[in-house]
């Protein structure tokens, strides 16, 4: 009983307290307003510098790259630029955590490249993100699969350390703050999700791949250890997400093999070797 009594006056104490918090705390009516006179379409991704509360970007797959213009109480928009080459389409944003000045975005749709600025986005410098052969890696934020998750993480521990999630093109990584040519895949990670299609054997569709499979997103445990990878510090556990399984076919009308990728995978030794943890049948039956 004497427990029952303390209970009860600890939750009286505890309401009476939080009430008198309410009360004291003034609610200041907030407008709810689009950022821009043609702003719509997929919001993607939405970032608060951990420094500075007054620097903010709203990424949209259809229309660009917004920053809080806190000085006369506005949305600006940052990608306009370069919109008639896809910079509108937003696939990924990242801001660096040690310096609100230097923010950095994917846009493109199907083709396009990873931008950096290192002046609070009145500027900024493409990344020349592009394969060996020198074609351009996929990149498309207008697309529906842009907002499975973060397609552009940077690294807490080591902010010169960006990696970039391609849906169609697996996973990159830039070691050199996103300098020009600086971006390369990352060879341990091999998964691809469900990209390709199948053909029958006289060269007409058997089966088409997803329209959202592929690498969906990817995160950096910045909380967690750090390894040295030649000679630098950087964050031990990487996450990478994978809609899908891979459909493997060397000719029309041949055979199709099955890869199991789909689910979440895991590095622990940043990024050198991957494992998958997790794929959508453990979520049955939860």
């Amino acid at each position: 009983m004497t427990h029952f009594i303390l209970n009860v006056c600890l939750h009286l104490c505890l309401s009476a307290l939080c009430l008198l918090t309410a009360a004291a705390v003034p609610v200041e009516e907030y407008v709810w307003r689009l950022p821009h006179d043609k702003a719509g379409g997929n919001c993607t991704e939405f970032a608060i510098h951990p420094k500075d509360a007054t620097v903010r970007y709203v990424a949209s797959g259809d229309t660009g790259l917004y920053r809080w213009d806190t000085a006369h109480d506005r949305w600006l928009n940052v990608s306009d630029w370069n919109a008639d080459t896809g910079g509108g389409m937003i696939a990924g944003l990242a801001l660096d955590p040690t310096d609100p000045q230097i923010v950095y975005y994917a846009a493109g749709r199907g083709t396009g490249d990873i931008y950096k600025s290192i002046d609070g986005g009145e500027t900024f410098a493409a990344a020349e993100l592009a394969k060996p052969d020198g074609k351009k890696v996929y990149v498309n934020g207008l697309e529906d699969a842009s907002s499975n998750g973060p397609l552009l993480a940077i690294d807490p521990n080591n902010t010169d350390l960006l990696y970039y999630a391609s849906r169609k093109d697996g996973l990159w990584s830039s070691d050199r703050a996103s300098a020009a040519g600086s971006w390369a895949k990352v060879e341990g990670f091999t998964a691809r999700g469900d990209v390709a299609g199948t053909k029958k054997a006289d060269g007409k569709d058997d089966r088409k791949a997803d329209g959202r499979g592929g690498v969906s997103f990817v995160a950096v445990d910045g909380g967690g250890p750090t390894v040295e990878v030649d000679g630098r510090k950087r964050s031990a556990i990487v996450y990478v997400g994978v809609s899908g399984d891979l459909h493997r076919q060397e000719t029309p009308g041949g055979p199709v093999e099955t890869v199991e990728e789909s689910g979440i995978w895991r590095s622990v030794d940043g990024g050198r070797s991957w494992q998958r943890i997790g794929k959508p049948s453990d979520l049955e039956g939860s």
